[in-house]
């Protein structure tokens, strides 16, 4: 599937395991140039060895000072894709100060200042862009154990909607996808064991977590929204992210997050407020772009 991406560069963030580093293997086989962001030094090497031509950058995101010297000079990109997160979990009576602290500073105020960093950037090139943030079905569901985290994530849904808002006549798109499980290192760190996976499973038609997968909907197991096995395309999925309305200049939030050469061609437009486009048998009729809602 083409995605118009040769040449363009693109900045990953928790670039090193999971989503993060199956988002940098797919950019690159799309012709992109990559920079890839993870604390640790061993997984941009081996990332590297995997993708040659792919920029390493190695910094904890939680060090707003370390993250300006590290990303601050860049150079032009493309598209940002805010993957990197921390999850740590705690019973509400039991959350820390350090966990609160740690959790907001990767999952939230991470992204504010990369997001800063590529904006201003697209902006004084007069250039359009796309911003994608990775948030979760954990924005819009409690979850055991998961006070910090669900916050963080809901956090990051406002946050999108308010970069969609304020970047959006700059013709820089701001969208977010809200995966459920995936079973990355994070993901089996926390939901393999079977009872307290049981509840989320039983939500599932698939019955299954995802694996790690690129953004083709070639995987076995998307059917659900652009997140967690709910619905791609026509009814109302229950985990919703934001559609801006149109601006001008063109920007939309809630289109296809990849910059395109020709627009028309890239149709197969991961939506998860419903009722895009999609290829195949996943086509749905359009409906109108909803309004914001909670």
């Amino acid at each position: 599937m083409e995605l118009g991406l040769a040449g363009r560069r693109a900045l990953v963030t928790g670039a090193g395991k999971g989503i993060g580093r199956s988002t940098v293997q797919a950019l690159h086989a799309a012709g992109a140039q990559v920079v890839a962001v993870s604390r640790t030094q061993a997984d941009l090497d081996s990332l590297v060895r995997e993708c040659p031509g792919v920029e390493p950058v190695c910094v904890d995101l939680g060090d707003w000072e370390a993250t300006e010297r590290a990303l601050g000079g860049v150079g032009p990109v493309d598209l940002l894709v805010n993957n990197a997160a921390v999850a740590l979990m705690q019973p509400f009576l039991e959350v820390t100060k350090e966990a609160c602290d740690r959790s907001f500073e990767v999952n939230l105020r991470a992204v504010i200042q990369v997001s800063q960093i590529v904006a201003r950037g697209l902006i004084a090139r007069g250039a359009p862009g796309s911003i994608v943030n990775v948030s979760s079905q954990a924005s819009q569901r409690a979850l055991p154990n998961h006070s910090v985290y669900c916050s963080t994530k809901g956090a990051l849904d406002m946050l999108t909607k308010m970069m969609a808002l304020e970047l959006g006549p700059h013709k820089i798109r701001v969208n977010a996808v809200n995966p459920t499980v995936v079973m990355t290192p994070m993901g089996r760190a926390n939901w393999s064991n079977p009872p307290k996976a049981k509840a989320m499973l039983d939500r599932i038609p698939l019955g299954r977590f995802a694996g790690e997968f690129g953004p083709e909907p070639s995987g076995d197991w998307l059917q659900g929204s652009a997140g967690g096995g709910g619905w791609v395309g026509g009814r109302q999925p229950p985990h919703r992210t934001w559609t801006a309305p149109p601006r001008r200049g063109g920007a939309r939030g809630g289109r296809h997050p990849f910059p395109a050469e020709r627009p028309e061609q890239h149709d197969h437009r991961l939506h998860s407020a419903g009722g895009r486009r999609l290829p195949g048998h996943l086509s749905a009729r359009p409906t109108p772009t909803p309004t914001p809602t909670q």
